[in-house]
């Protein structure tokens, strides 16, 4: 008997001696390159021999393991007394590694009440040590209700969103889902909407328009719906680092969404970003190249202009070959490119390319090349030869010319007169000019232009949205304030159900599946937030411009 005691003593200071050691080393930090003599853990007085010695004393599993468990919390106890706070967490982290399932909820209130008197300044702290693992969801879930107590959402969400990845089987996984669902929704208020426009400053013209569309976009949401919105607007200058800060300020004050900006939007769209704010600019620049999730742009650009003039000529007119004539320029260049990219892809051919000075008023010369008439005139060309070049057919059904309505009234009677007749003109939005009626009159019939919005269009939603336009403002609304409404509207129509309570349900509304039917045609957002959009096709009849029919 008194051998049994004997054993059962020294393994209690073995016991003791082991805690010890545990409570040292789990209270060192990780990355600690050459502690000072103060700092060095306590070398450890127990040998892997001692521990097999233990393992071979006469006591079973269930008896090492009840009186490990209850040393363990006795000096939980004495460092608590003592205000070691840290070795207490310490101690805490070691018995969670071997408390059993009856033991557990003890330790867990001990570990709650512990929580509930200590700084929670301290809490972050041992978080941040990165060493108390098996505390690591205690800790993550304390500091997150301290969040959510000082309101801080955006942190809340931020930690409870860790929990719910690392700890999917935890005690408080449950708690963590709902409490997290709570920060998302006092984060997000659907009633807020930010408005980011160039209101003064070159660009105020524009800012002005647009904020016109905006307003009228916002007086048919009420008559719709019964429900408030509040836009807080701000003024960009069109300046970047004020669109910055702008951004900025709207994101503190957990706008919903942003509405814009326009010249600016590269630089605010980082902010939104960072801040998982979705926002929607009006900008034909490509925004999301480095896939950002909560940024879209909704604007006419060359990609959606090019595209569909293709797909128009090549499905609905039986064009395969085509010509193209444009000004050697940022603009000519660009939509030259894009032009050929898509005949390219649709598997039409391209028979000629010329460009020419911007500043150029006679194009004979391009003009000859594309139709193969061109020849030197030179005395060794014999005569059958340039009348053979002369009558050689036009090899293609349709030319386009990336320019300003200028410059284009200029070429279209010099390709009837250089035997370029029966083809196709395609042109870019820029061709919608009342100067190309008068100008090139009786040489545009077969013209086919690119539009983001036309006033004269027979949709219903065109009629009423000019209509009520002009009932506000006095003045017949433009392709700016069209697509400041439709933008609006994408929001506005998605915030109208109170279905939406995050910022991120609101991002994968505007992505995805929905179609936007707007005054600016159809419109929809793909998955990585590409814009897909439903151009105006326009040619000219009678000298006026007209809708074609599909």
């Amino acid at each position: 008997m008194k051998s049994k005691v004997l054993q059962k003593n020294s393994l209690l200071f073995l016991l003791i001696a082991i805690v010890f050691i545990f409570i040292f080393s789990s209270c060192a930090e990780k990355k600690v390159e050459k502690p000072s003599a103060a700092e060095k853990p306590i070398e450890s007085p127990i040998t892997e021999q001692d521990l097999l010695d233990i393992e071979g004393l006469d006591l079973s599993d269930e008896e090492k393991q009840e009186m490990l468990f209850k040393i363990l919390m006795q000096e939980s106890e004495k460092f608590l007394s003592e205000g070691e706070i840290k070795k207490t967490f310490a101690v805490y982290n070691r018995t969670l590694t071997i408390a059993t399932f009856s033991q557990r909820p003890i330790l867990v209130d001990k570990i709650n009440n512990l929580f509930s008197i200590v700084d929670p300044l301290l809490l972050e702290e041992l978080y941040e040590m990165d060493v108390f693992l098996e505390l690591e969801p205690f800790l993550i879930y304390e500091i997150g209700l301290n969040y959510m107590m000082e309101k801080d959402f955006s942190k809340a969400k931020h930690i409870f969103t860790s929990f719910e990845t690392k700890f999917p089987v935890h005690d408080h996984y449950a708690d963590v889902c709902e409490l997290l669902r709570l920060a998302k929704e006092n984060m997000f208020n659907n009633n807020l909407i930010g408005c980011l426009l160039p209101l003064s400053g070159k660009y105020g013209e524009f800012g002005q328009r647009a904020l016109s569309g905006i307003e009228l976009a916002l007086q048919d949401f009420q008559e719709k719906y019964n429900k408030k919105l509040v836009i807080l607007i701000k003024d960009t200058g069109g300046d970047k680092k004020r669109a910055v800060a702008c951004t900025e300020e709207l994101c503190e004050k957990r706008v919903s969404a942003i509405i814009g900006p326009m010249v600016t939007a590269a630089s605010a769209g980082f902010v939104a970003e960072t801040n998982e704010t979705p926002m929607i600019a009006m900008t034909q620049k490509k925004l999301n190249i480095l896939e950002e999730k909560y940024i879209f742009s909704n604007f006419i650009t060359p990609e959606l202009q090019t595209k569909a003039l293709v797909s128009y000529a090549f499905a609905d007119l039986n064009v395969k070959n085509f010509a193209i004539l444009y000004p050697e320029d940022r603009y000519g260049i660009k939509y030259m490119n894009l032009f050929w990219d898509m005949v390219d892809l649709v598997g039409g051919e391209i028979r000629g390319v010329e460009s020419y000075d911007p500043k150029d008023t006679d194009f004979a010369k391009q003009l000859k090349k594309i139709s193969g008439e061109y020849y030197t005139g030179k005395d060794d060309l014999k005569k059958e030869e340039q009348e053979e070049q002369k009558e050689k057919e036009v090899d293609f059904k349709a030319i386009f010319i990336p320019d300003t309505s200028t410059n284009v009234a200029q070429i279209l009677p010099q390709l009837v007169y250089n035997d370029i007749k029966d083809v196709y003109l395609l042109g870019t939005k820029l061709w919608h000019r009342q100067n190309l009626l008068e100008d090139a009159a009786g040489y545009n019939n077969n013209a086919v232009i690119m539009e983001g919005y036309f006033s004269e269009s027979k949709n219903e939603n065109v009629q009423r949205f000019a209509k009520n336009f002009e009932d506000l403002y006095g003045n017949a609304p433009g392709f700016i304030e069209a697509i400041a409404y439709d933008t609006a509207s994408i929001l506005f129509e998605i915030l109208g159900s109170d279905e939406v309570d995050t910022r991120e349900g609101l991002r994968n509304q505007i992505a995805g599946s929905n179609v936007f039917d707007g005054v600016t045609g159809k419109t929809y957002f793909d998955e990585k937030g590409e814009l897909h959009k439903d151009l105006y096709y326009l040619t000219i009849q009678n000298k006026k411009f007209v809708e074609i029919k599909r």
